[in-house]
């Protein structure tokens, strides 16, 4: 009903407000702005998710979208480091033999993850750069590699 959709999506923006201030165990936190948020005990929030349930389902929702936004934080920290080895490694290789590549073995070489690698590999191939496939690194432009080793 109307009630209930008001009371959650009051909710959620506390849930939201109370995740991004970050408890630390005050009642409430006095914003510039005059604001003041309520945080909710632990178990004031189960007896209101076993009361609402959909309150856990926008709780798992706002949880879901933060890992996301915190992934996508990490792997612009991390990605161009990433990326700038990979296409480092392949140009000064590029005259070896490529072939037969064993990416988990690469990541390792260059002292990146292996998610990190994977990222940079398809960052590299998006561009149009390299094309990898556990076969063989074709380089595909030089110059565009050249600007990511940079």
């Amino acid at each position: 009903d109307h009630q209930s959709s008001l009371v959650l999506d009051i909710l959620h923006i506390a849930v939201a407000l109370l995740t991004a201030a970050g408890a630390q165990g005050k009642e409430h936190h006095q914003r510039q702005n005059h604001c003041k948020i309520l945080f909710i005990g632990r178990n004031a929030l189960e007896k209101l998710i076993k009361s609402e349930p959909q309150i856990a389902i926008k709780y798992i929702e706002f949880l879901s979208n933060r890992v996301e936004f915190l992934n996508n934080r990490i792997s612009t920290f991390t990605s161009s480091q990433a990326v700038k080895r990979l296409a480092k490694y392949i140009l000064d290789n590029r005259e070896s033999d490529l072939t037969d590549v064993n990416f988990a073995a690469l990541a390792r070489i260059l002292d990146i993850s292996r998610a990190s690698f994977y990222r940079a590999k398809n960052e590299l191939e998006e561009s149009g750069a390299a094309r990898l496939d556990s076969k063989k690194i074709v380089v595909l432009n030089a110059d565009i590699l050249k600007s990511y080793s940079e």
